[in-house]
């Protein structure tokens, strides 16, 4: 019969096989906190994906109700400026036809868009449901509102006799403002001119 004889070091190489209890307890919290960084990390990401979407709708919109108010004939807000025709396709403005989860989102302006004709009515609209401009509410806006103010400025540039001709225009400035569904707004403002 042989006899085999191993070394010290051999013998702690075949007893240590596995882990002990406190390499264990650390591995599992190291494990532990990566992972809630990871999970943290990623909620926030989750949350902030519509961000750019709502932000570059709200230009878009913004961009579209400007273009439509410049196309309009100039009139400065006051005298002369006529009354904004009433909605006529029986809609009224406590009525709201965009309900996404059960939640309302802004009123339907009680005035009709589609025959206003001077710059200086669309701020009868008031803080309204964004809709196209022949009263039709998309999938894709429910939720955003729209405001408009138009300020008359009386003349444009300053009075120095080198610039007699552009001080003698009267201009507007109107600005859009546009709000979405996670209550952020966007601003634009244009300039329209008597010219």
């Amino acid at each position: 019969m042989q006899k085999y004889y191993m070394s010290i070091q051999q013998c702690r190489n075949i007893v240590q096989q596995g882990f002990t209890l406190v390499e264990l307890v650390i591995a599992i919290s190291i494990v532990g906190i990566i992972m809630t960084g990871v999970v943290v990390t990623s909620a926030e990401l989750i949350s902030n994906s519509a961000d750019p979407m709502m932000s570059s709708q709200r230009v878009h919109i913004g961009e579209a109700y400007l273009e439509e108010i410049i196309s309009q004939r100039f009139k400065l807000p006051g005298a002369g400026c006529r009354p904004a025709p009433d909605r006529t396709d029986g809609v009224s403005a406590t009525s709201n036809t965009c309900l996404t989860n059960s939640r309302s989102f802004g009123t339907i302006s009680a005035k009709d868009r589609q025959k206003l004709t001077q710059i200086c009515q669309y701020p009868s609209l008031g803080t309204h449901q964004v809709e196209s401009q022949f009263g039709e509410i998309s999938a894709g806006v429910c939720g955003y509102s729209a405001a408009v103010t138009v300020v008359g400025t009386n003349n444009l540039g300053p009075t120095t006799p080198a610039s007699k001709k552009i001080s003698a225009i009267d201009a507007a400035l109107i600005t859009v403002t546009i709000t979405s569904p996670d209550n952020k707004t966007t601003v634009l403002s244009s300039y329209a001119a008597d010219i």
